[in-house]
């Protein structure tokens, strides 16, 4: 069984993608849901979506993390510090 978009064409425009490459600002079509095309400038005459300033990343992908905790874990002075302010 594959997942489908309720619309035909969905645009993604001006986000950020992580590519092989590396991060880059692109949009991306996705078309009876699946990517079509990546590429600055894409049109489309279904939905769009502005992301930009947004990160874009592939679905079922945990980008939640505790990077700074575990990098002051064994730090006495940052276990019980503020970690935003």
């Amino acid at each position: 069984m594959r997942w489908r978009f309720s619309m035909a064409e969905t645009l993604i425009a001006g986000g950020l993608l992580w590519r092989p490459e590396g991060v880059r600002s692109a949009d991306l079509l996705i078309r009876d849901g699946a990517i079509a095309e990546i590429g600055p400038g894409l049109a489309t005459e279904g939905a769009r979506l502005d992301a930009g300033g947004c990160l874009v990343t592939p679905g079922l992908v945990n980008t939640h993390h505790h990077l700074y905790q575990t990098l002051t874990r064994a730090v006495p002075a940052g276990q019980d510090a503020l970690l935003f302010g």
